[in-house]
């Protein structure tokens, strides 16, 4: 349970991350939307290659003014509108791909 606690820290703290990085490089940008999804290999032809896990959306002025020391994430992304499936052991679960990607798009978006 508690490297499924410190997996959700880390890999919602590196998409904060992500978020003020693109804030600070772009200025009048106010709102950031973050998904992600866990890349695994297929074990049959029918499984999934991809599960979404987090569908996250970042303001500046909410980011700006999150302190880590007094608020754990959790309850940060809950505030925000974050969607995720938590189980009880704290891994995070499938969720339907976010409605604001065109899949279409990325898949057929070339790499490099």
């Amino acid at each position: 349970m508690e490297r499924n606690r410190d997996y959700f820290d880390l890999v919602t703290g590196e998409c904060a991350f992500i978020a003020a990085e693109v804030f600070s490089y772009l200025p009048l940008c106010q709102t950031i939307r973050l998904a992600a999804y866990t890349q695994r290999p297929k074990a049959r032809e029918n499984d999934p290659i991809d599960t979404y896990i987090l569908d996250l959306k970042f303001t500046r002025e909410e980011l700006k003014a999150f302190n880590p020391d007094t608020t754990s994430m959790h309850p940060f992304l809950v505030h925000s509108g974050a969607r995720f499936q938590m189980a009880e052991d704290y891994q995070l679960e499938r969720i339907e791909p976010p409605t604001w990607m065109n899949h279409e798009d990325i898949q057929n978006a070339p790499v490099g």
